[in-house]
């Protein structure tokens, strides 16, 4: 996008920087809401996982003691550490479902980079241009 040079054509002077600035704004604010969309979606499969990872935490306090049972039954296992072992690996996964969602929804993720970069970009733009 090229601006006008007020000096070497007069009749597309301000007017005409004018209308050029509008039409970057509206192009500006078109990719804002782009990136803004973008970046929701990773929010929400960010509170996606979290959600999942707080759903398996609760359950987990369950199958340890709905496991103990079987546990004991099939392999021969003392209560104490059976109830241990089914509570770790549920409480891993739970863990990792959290640490992911977290992830997702760490500021740099989140950033409107691109916009940011752009509007940049175009500060300088029309900077030069009243210079």
């Amino acid at each position: 996008m090229t601006i006008p040079d007020p000096i070497s054509d007069p009749l597309k002077g301000p007017a005409s920087i004018r209308s050029t600035i509008a039409d970057l704004c509206k192009t500006e604010f078109r990719l804002l809401r782009s990136e803004i969309a973008e970046k929701s979606g990773l929010i929400v499969n960010g509170l996606i996982a979290i959600a999942a990872g707080a759903v398996l935490a609760l359950p987990a306090t369950f199958m340890v003691l709905m496991s103990a049972s079987a546990a004991l039954a099939a392999r021969g296992i003392a209560d104490p550490l059976a109830h241990l072992i089914v509570g770790a690996l549920t409480l891993c996964v739970a863990g990792a479902l959290v640490w992911y969602g977290r992830r997702r929804l760490a500021p740099e993720q989140l950033a409107l980079t691109r916009t940011v970069r752009q509007l940049k970009k175009d500060l300088e733009l029309v900077k030069e241009a009243f210079q």
